[in-house]
């Protein structure tokens, strides 16, 4: 998975909070991007399976992009409390830079850390 497409799926994952649905105008305005080019990484998205387009032309995650936004949020769980721990950081910083620490990961290193925590391992710390 891309980092561009972890952004994107924790974004329709927020936007989708109250029903499961999100429409495209709304995932473009939560991340200050054109509709255009929204539409453009939900279509990859569908592709890759991890969001369906709805006949009511909204947009909601498959289990597969529910899965994908899970360890990635757990990811970046662990990252945000070290970060808050070690250096200080305020919660909401500490969680977006979090998010942009895991993006920054390939998706080999995210499987081992993800593996290392659910096997009670603390791999991730400063």
């Amino acid at each position: 998975m891309q980092s561009t497409h972890i952004r994107y799926l924790n974004a329709i994952h927020q936007v989708a909070a109250s029903d499961g649905r999100a429409r495209v105008v709304d995932i473009a305005d939560k991340m200050c991007y054109s509709k255009a080019s929204i539409t453009r990484t939900v279509d990859s998205l569908v592709f890759c399976g991890y969001c369906v387009r709805n006949s009511d032309k909204t947009v909601s995650l498959t289990p597969k992009g529910k899965a994908a936004v899970a360890q990635c949020a757990l990811l970046a769980d662990k990252v945000a409390e070290v970060l808050m721990a070690n250096l200080g950081l305020p919660q909401r910083i500490a969680q977006s830079e979090a998010i942009s620490v895991v993006c920054a990961l390939s998706p080999s290193t995210r499987e081992r850390l993800l593996n290392d925590i659910q096997q009670g391992g603390n791999v991730i710390c400063l």
